[in-house]
């Protein structure tokens, strides 16, 4: 979980860089620069969801699976780019984003 949230962390820092944020990244934590921090903790990145969910990853087709694992890395980045981008534009609305 550890390894894919930093992964998940790089990939919404590329995003919101894209938007021409300075973003800064301390291990889980991420943030546009001046913002609160977003810490990707144990069970936010949906990969143990994924892996222990209600159908066995052995009764799934192999490329149905790695393609639900790529689906949730690539959610899960928008997810945290999103939620970087509303603590910037419209922090009134975060808490409502996140949950």
């Amino acid at each position: 979980d550890h390894w894919v949230a930093l992964r998940v962390i790089d990939g919404a820092a590329l995003v919101t860089r894209l938007f021409g944020f300075e973003v800064w990244m301390q291990d889980r934590v991420v943030t546009i620069a001046g913002n609160n921090g977003i810490e990707m903790v144990d069970g936010c990145t949906g990969f143990s969801s994924a892996l222990f969910g209600p159908i066995p990853a052995k009764t799934a087709p192999a490329y149905i699976f790695a393609l639900g694992i790529a689906i949730i890395y690539l959610v899960n980045i928008l997810r945290i780019a999103t939620l970087m981008l509303m603590q910037e534009w419209a922090p009134q609305f975060f808490d409502f984003t996140h949950d």
